[in-house]
């Protein structure tokens, strides 16, 4: 493989040693093609630098070969005058592995934890959810708005087990693996991380905004529903959340359930939260259910999404908190 001059490569025995040998207490979670783990890098003078690794999974001749092409692709995003130039879309590029049977990735990034865990702990508040919801739509406005002669980016599997969060509450993307457009070649689909994958990818088969979009609804709405799906399928909700999402939804809008429309989905917990307004939770669930719309061209864009967002209550009266001052 070659490698880029900006970015440098580092000994496998040098993750083993900021992870403490990939520790359990480490282990922040899985993504779709290996896992994350928390680290520290050591300097003079008792200065810490926290780290994520991203390692990947090389068990196999066919996964090592596919996740070497993903380590090249990130490292070749990473140095793309789009990426660099956007603060706060994505995290900063500390170095990386690979000796023919390790790969990984560091990120410099202090982590709280990734959205999917964090998703139904109870003292992730409300504030904090839709800080994370703007944040994303801010990185994924900037990646879809293509800059000739490149076409848009499409990050292709976003999943809230791909998010990782700061401890200021800022999120963070934190994997490529199917990025296309851009300077990439177009990409034609295959299983997603996950199990709300875009039901038009089953019909047309290709990667486009459109199906980020839909990505980032579910994550929306699994935001306020503080529900996320289970590998093991033990959860009080179905597997797979837009379709019981679009029920509710359903429901409500042909008259077979009272109340605004907020009460369907937002969590109750987070609803009884000060910070939190009925015409907001409102917004974010009909914005939501537009993003998961069945055909494509009816979900808005996300540019039209972080719009929304922004008219929030809660963002007007946080607006430093969430970023925008």
């Amino acid at each position: 493989m070659v490698y880029l001059e900006a970015a440098v490569m580092y000994p496998y025995r040098k993750m083993e040693y900021y992870t403490d040998n990939f520790n359990e207490q480490n282990f922040i979670g899985n993504f779709q093609f290996g896992k994350f783990y928390r680290g520290v890098i050591k300097w003079m003078g008792n200065r810490k630098q926290p780290i994520v690794v991203k390692v990947w999974d090389t068990s196999t001749p066919k996964n090592l070969k596919a996740n070497q092409l993903r380590l090249m692709n990130e490292l070749i995003l990473f140095q793309h005058e789009k990426i660099p130039s956007h603060p706060g879309m994505v995290v900063k590029l500390y170095g990386f592995c690979s000796d023919g049977k390790h790969l990984a990735i560091i990120y410099e990034i202090k982590p709280l934890d990734t959205v999917y865990n964090l998703i139904p702990k109870a003292n992730f508040t409300w504030l904090q959810r839709v800080k994370v919801a703007v944040g994303l739509a801010r990185m994924l406005r900037s990646l879809h708005s293509g800059r000739k002669p490149f076409d848009p980016f499409v990050v292709g599997n976003i999943d809230a087990a791909h998010v990782m969060v700061d401890e200021e509450c800022n999120p963070r993307l934190l994997d490529f693996g199917m990025i296309c457009g851009g300077i990439f070649p177009k990409r034609q689909s295959f299983r997603i991380y996950g199990c709300d994958t875009d039901p038009c990818m089953d019909r047309k088969g290709e990667l486009t905004e459109k199906t980020d979009v839909f990505a980032f609804g579910v994550v929306l709405l699994c935001l306020i529903t503080k529900t996320v799906y289970v590998e093991n399928g033990k959860s009080d909700i179905p597997s797979v959340l837009y379709e019981w999402a679009w029920t509710k939804y359903k429901s409500y809008k042909s008259g077979g359930e009272d109340g605004k429309s907020d009460h369907l989905l937002v969590h109750q917990s987070l609803s009884a939260e000060p910070d939190y307004c009925s015409s907001d939770g409102c917004t974010i669930v009909n914005l939501g259910m537009k993003c998961i719309d069945n055909i494509q061209s009816e979900r808005p864009t996300m540019k039209q999404v972080y719009k929304q967002l922004l008219k929030l209550e809660v963002v007007k009266h946080h607006a430093n908190f969430v970023g925008l001052e």
